[in-house]
């Protein structure tokens, strides 16, 4: 009969109870783990579950690797994990349903501790994840990757476009959209999926290193991230409109960083995540709105045309009115106009005057024009004026 120990369970169980009597001897420092956030697999090939980690200590013996899985069933988890893989003291530990379809094909000396899944069927299913125990560095929050399996198609397969505002500013304390959408040529369906992550800009923060994903969206429903943004985002996009986008309330200082926003939609599976920019910043600091500038731009455009028109009407009206008062005023202006019916007088009386005996020279002759309007504006309203050659016999 084969002792207990050599159970994998067991063996687990004896590791785990290792770490803890060495974490009581020694200080310890946290393991950060990093994997990917989702893996979508079709049905029968081959899937890479990858896992990094950092850590203070130097990699040893002591080493170890705990693959688990987490059976997704609607409405369902399994209280308790499985154990797929168990890598302890340069040995692999392979429980008897994945024996034949778990291969490690990470480097531990490289901080790689990724494994192999093949072949990949639908009851693999589930969350996966993957924890690392480099004694006295035992603490630490284990990575989680969504494994979704699909169905095989023999079409090819399109990108898929996502796009989000590049940059966006916000007022500390206040509620902030971040827009994102896409295109794909699939028909958005069960399996499409949504992962929105967030780099910080600020050193030494949890978020500084690399993007962890904050928001997850799956089956028509949402999963929060990390405590920092478990309250605060909420999903406010419709995903049949091909819309993801979500909303962030209250905005801190601490989320002056990068939001990544990626689309699944199986079979359409690759495309660039879209990013933005997110700035927080104080009200003081906040930037006019491009609405404002227009509006104050064409305003003032406006109000300039108005005074140029005003002022050419001022100007075209003193011009009138000068012309009107020295049309009234000047004798030179008058008399230039006297000569034409001053010639049909004279040429009318010529053959009287011919008959006439002659006499001495006449005076100058004084042409009038008498308004008898009595308005102060008498200038203005000129009757017609007759000119007559009046002369003494």
């Amino acid at each position: 009969m084969e002792p207990k120990w050599s159970n994998p369970i067991c063996k687990l169980r004896l590791l785990m109870l290792c770490f803890v009597l060495v974490t009581v001897t020694r200080p310890t420092s946290a393991i950060e783990m990093h994997t990917d956030p989702e893996v979508i697999v079709q049905n029968g090939t081959t899937g890479t579950l990858r896992c990094t980690f950092k850590s203070s200590e130097v990699i040893s013996n002591s080493t170890s690797v705990f693959w688990t899985y987490h059976r997704f069933q609607p409405d369902n988890w399994f209280t308790l994990p499985y154990l797929v893989f168990l890598f302890s003291e340069g040995n692999e530990i392979i429980p008897d349903d994945y024996k034949d379809r778990v291969q490690f094909i990470g480097d531990m000396n490289k901080n790689d501790v990724s494994i192999q899944l093949s072949p990949i069927q639908f009851s693999d299913n589930g969350t996966f994840f993957c924890d690392v125990k480099n004694p006295p560095d035992v603490t630490g929050t284990p990575g989680r990757t969504m494994l979704k399996v699909v169905p095989k198609v023999t079409k090819p397969t399109s990108a898929i476009v996502i796009h989000a505002d590049s940059e966006l500013v916000l007022q500390n304390g206040t509620t902030g959209t971040l827009r994102c959408t896409f295109k794909s040529n699939e028909v958005v369906s069960s399996f499409t999926s949504v992962t929105w992550s967030f780099q910080s800009s600020q050193p030494d923060t949890p978020f500084s290193n690399t993007p962890h994903t904050i928001f997850y969206f799956s089956n028509g429903k949402g999963f929060p991230g990390p405590t920092e943004f478990k309250d605060r985002v909420q999903f406010i996009g419709d995903i049949n409109k091909r819309d993801v986008s979500i909303q962030l309330s209250p905005t801190q200082f601490s989320d002056n960083g990068t939001f990544f926003c990626d689309v699944k939609n199986p079979p359409d599976v690759t495309g660039t995540p879209a990013r933005t920019e997110l700035r927080v910043v104080l009200r003081e600091s906040l930037p006019q709105s491009n609405t404002t500038i227009i509006v104050g731009a064409v305003c003032g455009a406006l109000f300039l045309l108005v005074l140029i028109a005003v002022a050419a009407c001022i100007v075209m009206r003193v011009l009138h009115n000068r012309h009107d008062y020295e049309g009234c005023t000047s004798l030179e202006s008058v008399s230039s106009q006297a000569p034409k019916p001053r010639k049909k007088v004279e040429s009318s009386l010529e053959g009287s005057r011919s008959t006439s005996p002659s006499g001495p020279l006449q005076g100058p002759v004084i042409y009038a024009q008498l308004d008898h309007s009595g308005s102060k504006n008498s200038f203005h309203k000129m009757e017609p004026v007759v000119y007559a050659d009046i002369r003494k016999n």
